[in-house]
């Protein structure tokens, strides 16, 4: 699996209650290229993270990892929230990982779609979609924001979830947002449970 692009990974009405759990830590929509981060330490919602495990479950069966992503999607994660405006973008990059292993992320998308560069192939994420691919070993980024509606100011929310083990920083960096790469330096964990929870295509 290079990667694996999951339409309707959540349902709409999942979607309204997500975003809805996450609006109080969006101080205000970015007007240029940078993306703004999001603090998730008590406003994300478990249907957020049933969502991440959804989609690694069902990336699981079309992979050739398919036990490292379904050992993933069993054990504690970590998230990252990047609001983007209508006009922003992130460069193309890989991800850090511990002893440069895999590093398996689910990228959940909200509010207005956007086209995203993964292993030099444009695809377009649309509100409800997940992305899961190794994010330490496959260049990635944001080309553009599709401000189709009027949805959160024409603008973005994304969700990166990974694996707790797998710390992108150390403590001793700053804790600003880098949108030359895209990445947060010192990022909040967040855990959570989950009851299973069989994936329907028809929500």
């Amino acid at each position: 699996m290079t990667f694996s692009l999951i339409e309707g990974c959540c349902s709409k009405n999942e979607q309204k209650e997500i975003v809805k759990s996450i609006l109080t830590s969006v101080v205000e929509i970015p007007k240029d290229v940078d993306g703004q981060r999001l603090e998730l330490d008590n406003n994300l919602s478990e249907m957020a993270v049933a969502s991440a495990r959804r989609a690694y479950r069902i990336a699981a069966n079309q992979s050739q990892d398919k036990f490292e992503l379904s050992r993933i999607a069993n054990n504690e994660l970590t998230c990252q929230g990047v609001v983007y405006g209508p006009k922003g973008k992130m460069a193309s990059h890989l991800d850090s990982s511990v002893n440069k292993k895999p590093k398996f992320v689910v990228i959940l998308s909200f509010a207005n779609p956007c086209i995203f560069n993964v292993n030099k192939t444009q695809v377009e994420l649309s509100p409800g979609s997940a992305l899961v691919f190794d994010a330490a070993n496959i260049l990635h980024g944001v080309e553009r924001i599709l401000s189709s509606s009027l949805s959160l100011g024409g603008g973005r929310i994304s969700l990166i979830f990974f694996e707790k083990l797998q710390l992108p920083y150390s403590s001793e960096q700053d804790s600003t947002f880098d949108s030359r790469i895209g990445e947060f330096l010192v990022p909040k964990f967040l855990f959570a449970e989950e009851e299973e929870r069989d994936y329907d295509e028809s929500d």
